[in-house]
């Protein structure tokens, strides 16, 4: 390539030497001795003539260096952003298969639905790829993800010989078991990105496990050259089969031979340099010094323009686009060089309470927005520890670093802080909408790398999420064994959901005068094939951190919906926050009661104040739209504390339900009776009749009766049961 661009340059030489030499030549041989007033003209002519002509041959040559050292420029600068996309593309190959969690799923699991969460349609668009392949060793394809779709096509039909080339080099790279390259790929070009799947802790390594290797895709077409023209100052960029200019370069595959190119718009800044002082030159001398002056210094900006470009590329490559913090790479790529120079890290992890079921109910828009403010208030957190660094890593998780003496005491500081924070709604678009978040806290230790830091920093925050949530705690390594019990539990979870192995009991619910029952409560119960029951607490509470708790409410209420169409008693069903938030909800719930059968106004949904309070108008929306189709709306654990009496007289409720735990705390004490009808008198101040449940006394169901309760529940009058039970007592209620 060098020595092609130094041909022009040679030939303009030696084109100027022989022109400026018969120039010369011409001058000498004029007859100057006679001192004639037409020999000093001549002279003057031909002066004019020379200085002129010699200004634009040099203007020319400078025009053509100056493109001929862009172009140079160019093809360096194309190059290093084809090194950098290869780089960039192995490394996230790397940073996936490098895992405890992948590990388990890939090699010593096949795990498909946890594939798709991490690799395939629920993390697409969350990372910078396209593709992503399973491949053993002999390179057959156990799992695809082709543009965030599962998908049956092979690694091996779309790339050919170069899977096994790839696989080829992947073994000889040793320990890493990694390799990448440029491939055709569909009609184009894309990178390849091949590495084994390993374990981060060696202590997982099983000694018989198959070699399995995670192959991500990213491709360069259209879209992906007009996003990277921004950044890298390129334009126009495009892909070629062939070499159709001197602005392009080659993509090299893996068999060492160029299969395509990488082109650009030619910039020549020498010509519109030279076009634009050619005139003045023509005109005036003096003023072809000057313009010569102008164009060195307009080149001078664009060089430096250039070099700010390419400044720009580097830092956008580093920043997350929606709150312009560092990304995860680039914090992780900090955390490194801190604990290689021995600096005592605190890592911060920050995931948003409720913020998912925010997203689903109004929006991407509307996401990114509170994505923006809770950004806002973290920071604020850390806003006086000059020490520490925050990033987003990703959907609604954050981290803080802190560096330096005391890290995890001012780590801790921080996350209180943060808590402190969300404690108070986000104003947006008129609404107040209430964030929480769970944080971990994880600090620095001999032999614990920064992928392992920041992990443990994960464990932890998981750890404040099962914990209750809006909480902080601290790593230790115990957690490590809880988080793989709750992730084990979510994928036997999801599975017993798609098998619709979700058993639903029923507990009686009587009218306090006749004890008569009158309606029942659906209660969902899991049997797991191999752990047994599972408490309904435990597998909530994962169901929620899962995101599964829409599926489990709406697949309760299909079959509690089925069951009460049967019978002449109401229904009441438990409602997540998922549901409340969600504006779409009123029309799935009419399709439930219309596939069962069962008329709206027989079945009652019951959601705790604390769902009510964390997203209030959204909630008010979707109820009083449930109400408009007849389904009735109870309060659920009330007596906990958190509502007003003029909060409660805007919800749109039929019924409050009291909590268990004031039961529990009446009963026996000489001030029972005035404060249950204390409750009851609230209740009937709203207009609602009061249900109280935990009843499973004769002496607790004489006091609520004699304070106004309308209905009762509880072990007194059965425990949770099957439909087919339950069917047994109705029929021996109207037998009696």
């Amino acid at each position: 390539m060098a020595r092609e661009m130094a041909r022009p340059r040679a030939k303009w030489r030696a084109g100027l030497a022989g022109v400026t030499a018969a120039l010369f030549r011409r001058v000498a041989g004029l007859r100057l001795a006679s001192a004639s007033v037409t020999g000093i003209r001549q002279l003057h002519m031909m002066v004019a003539l020379i200085a002129p002509l010699l200004m634009l041959l040099t203007i020319a040559f400078m025009a053509q260096q100056q493109n001929a050292d862009a172009l140079h420029r160019e093809q360096a600068r194309a190059v290093t952003l084809q090194r950098y996309l290869l780089q960039e593309t192995a490394l996230l190959g790397f940073d996936n298969a490098r895992w405890n969690d992948a590990y388990r799923s890939a090699v010593l699991d096949l795990d498909r639905v946890w594939m798709d969460e991490n690799w395939g349609p629920d993390a697409f668009g969350t990372m910078d790829y396209h593709d992503a392949f399973l491949v053993d060793a002999a390179g057959a394809t156990l799992y695809a993800s082709i543009l965030g779709e599962r998908s049956t096509r092979s690694a091996e039909a779309l790339l050919g010989a170069r899977l096994a080339a790839l696989l080829d080099r992947a073994r000889v790279a040793g320990a890493d078991g990694r390799a990448s390259a440029f491939v055709p790929y569909l009609g184009g070009v894309a990178v390849a990105s091949l590495s084994r799947v390993r374990p981060v802790d060696p202590a997982l390594a099983a000694a018989n496990a198959p070699a399995r290797y995670l192959v991500m895709i990213k491709r360069f077409d259209a879209a992906a050259l007009r996003e990277l023209q921004l950044p890298s100052g390129f334009i126009g960029l495009t892909v070629a089969r062939s070499q159709i200019a001197d602005t392009a370069v080659p993509f090299i595959g893996i068999d060492g031979r160029p299969f395509a190119w990488l082109t650009w718009g030619s910039r020549t800044p020498g010509y519109s340099s030279a076009l634009a002082v050619m005139p003045i030159a023509l005109l005036l001398f003096a003023l072809l010094a000057y313009a010569g002056l102008v164009g060195a210094r307009t080149a001078k900006r664009w060089a430096e323009q250039v070099l700010a470009n390419e400044a720009a590329a580097r830092r956008l490559a580093e920043l997350d686009p929606l709150t312009m913090l560092p990304n995860r790479r680039a914090f992780i790529e900090r955390l490194h060089a801190d604990l290689a120079a021995e600096r005592a890290v605190a890592i911060v992890y920050i995931d948003l309470d409720g913020f998912k079921a925010i997203n689903d109910a109004f929006g991407h828009l509307t996401g990114d927005m509170l994505l923006i403010a809770a950004a806002e208030r973290i920071a604020l957190a850390a806003a006086n520890d000059t020490a520490s660094r925050m990033a987003r890593l990703g959907g609604d998780e954050f981290a803080i670093a802190l560096i330096g003496a005391d890290a995890e005491l001012r780590g801790q500081r921080v996350a209180l802080g943060i808590l402190s924070g969300f404690a108070h709604p986000i104003q947006h678009a008129g609404r107040q909408v209430y964030l929480g978040a769970s944080i971990g806290v994880a600090s620095s230790a001999p032999g614990v790398g920064a992928l392992e830091l920041v992990r443990h920093a994960d464990v932890a925050m998981y750890a404040a999420k099962a914990a209750g949530r809006r909480q902080w705690r601290a790593y230790d390594a115990t957690m490590d064994a809880g988080r793989d019990v709750r992730q084990q539990l979510a994928v036997e979870l999801r599975t017993a959901l798609h098998d619709d192995s979700i058993d639903v009991c029923y507990q009686p619910i009587v009218d306090a005068g006749s004890e008569r029952i009158v309606a029942c409560e659906a209660l969902a119960r899991w049997s797991s094939p191999t752990r047994g029951a599972i408490d309904p607490g435990l597998f909530i509470s994962v169901a929620e951190e899962a995101g599964l708790i829409s599926e489990l409410t709406r697949q309760v209420l299909r079959k509690a919906a089925r069951a009460a169409a049967r019978w002449d008693i109401g229904v009441a069903v438990n409602l997540s926050a998922a549901e409340a938030w969600d504006a779409r909800f009123a029309d799935s719930l009419l399709r439930i009661l219309a596939d069962a059968g069962l008329p709206p106004g027989r079945l009652e949904l019951e959601i705790t104040e604390g769902y009510l309070l964390r997203e209030a108008d959204t909630a008010r929306e979707v109820l009083s739209e449930l109400r408009a189709l007849g389904v009735q709306v109870a309060l659920d654990d009330f007596g906990t504390g958190f509502a007003s009496l003029t909060y409660l007289r805007k919800l749109p409720l039929d019924r409050l339900k009291l909590t268990r735990e004031f039961l529990a705390e009446i009963v026996g004490e000489g001030r029972s009776r005035p404060l249950a009808a204390a409750i009851v008198q609230l209740g009937d101040a709203l207009g609602l009749p009061v249900t109280a449940e935990g009843v499973e006394t004769r002496e607790q169901a004489a006091l609520l009766r004699e304070a106004g309760c309308t209905r009762l529940q509880g072990w007194l009058y059965g425990k949770p049961m099957s439909a087919a039970h339950l069917t047994r007592r109705l029929k021996q209620r109207e037998a009696a």
